[in-house]
């Protein structure tokens, strides 16, 4: 199971993701960064589960006029692919998260739709301020860090490799770049925030589609030090 780690403020969102893609719960690809703005940069899209369905679902919304027209494609792409999952493909998992400014309601919007693993019926909800994690243990609630929250969700993303590591949590496969996407009224920015323990041997052994930014980035590192 990707990441998906979510601050939501009152005018601005970030969002830490990882670029790991597995199979049967073990490391199977890195990918390109999984929070992906739309055409026109008025919202970002996140999907985490079937990298396949995943990658349809973005080509489907991201032309989409604001956040409220990609909910309604999201409804109907989710709809397809719950048939799908009834058809031929019992275990198939897609979650989509959409983030941008409602100028309908004057507010940051973070709408979730979820397709699980072992259920049949599609869910839909919105994101209220605050911390959100997933993966995350089932009733763990975390207070929203209120200082220094960049350095914070970082080491709340590499704890929780750590975590799934340690105690072998089947289908948490956890691993890549660690994209950090802070999107607001204006647009979004994104940039690596971190390189997860392993990323080295999986770029070697997979390759990396992110692989000059990671030097780009391992080059100011460098310089910072």
């Amino acid at each position: 199971m990707s990441v998906c780690n979510l601050l939501i403020l009152p005018d601005r969102v970030y969002c830490y993701s990882d670029t790991m893609q597995y199979s049967n719960g073990d490391p199977a690809g890195l990918a390109s960064p999984k929070a992906s703005p739309s055409i026109n940069d008025r919202f970002t899209v996140v999907t985490r589960g079937l990298s396949d369905a995943g990658t349809v679902m973005f080509d489907f919304v991201k032309g989409a006029a604001d956040i409220h027209e990609a909910e309604g494609r999201a409804a109907a792409m989710m709809e397809r692919a719950r048939r799908i999952k009834a058809g031929n493909r019992p275990n198939m998992r897609l979650e989509t998260t959409l983030i941008g400014f409602s100028d309908r309601h004057n507010v940051m919007r973070v709408s979730r739709f979820l397709l699980p693993e072992h259920g049949d019926t599609v869910t839909f909800r919105v994101l209220p301020v605050g911390l959100h994690l997933e993966p995350s243990p089932p009733g763990v609630t975390l207070a929203a860090p209120v200082d220094r929250f960049h350095e914070r969700m970082v080491k709340l993303g590499l704890a929780q490799q750590a975590v799934a590591f340690q105690h072998g949590f089947t289908g948490m496969c956890i691993g890549g770049v660690m994209h950090a996407t802070e999107v607001g009224r204006d647009g979004s920015r994104q940039r690596i925030a971190a390189l997860y323990p392993g990323y080295a041997d999986h770029a070697a052994r997979f390759g990396d589609p992110c692989a000059d930014a990671v030097a780009s980035y391992l080059s100011r590192e460098a310089i910072a030090a």
